[in-house]
């Protein structure tokens, strides 16, 4: 995948909205999507950086081989841990990153 850093001319605050698509009033939306974690999925206490992952993001040109078997986990809702609802177990969580 991709990495991306985004410049936004005249703003200079970022903020990552995490389990929602919009943002704040008074903020853009530079982009939204899925939050996802660094790490294989069976070492969840290892994992210690949570990106918004744009819904549109694309490939590497060429990079068709997978050469990095977990470069990121899609994080999901537990309701064990969150109020259900609104959120429904075991649905990824969505992200929204706005600037001002």
């Amino acid at each position: 995948m991709p990495c991306v850093v985004c410049n936004a001319n005249g703003r200079s605050q970022l903020l990552m909205v995490p389990a929602r698509y919009t943002c704040p009033t008074g903020w853009s939306r530079e982009y939204y999507g899925y939050m996802m974690s660094e790490g294989k999925a069976k070492n969840r206490e290892g994992r210690k950086t949570t990106i918004c992952m744009d819904f549109s993001a694309e490939a590497v040109p060429g990079s068709g081989a997978n050469t990095n078997p977990s470069p990121g986990i899609m994080m999901r809702a537990n309701c064990n841990g969150l109020a259900c609802p609104p959120y429904q177990s075991n649905t990824p969580l969505t992200c929204a990153v706005c600037t001002k």
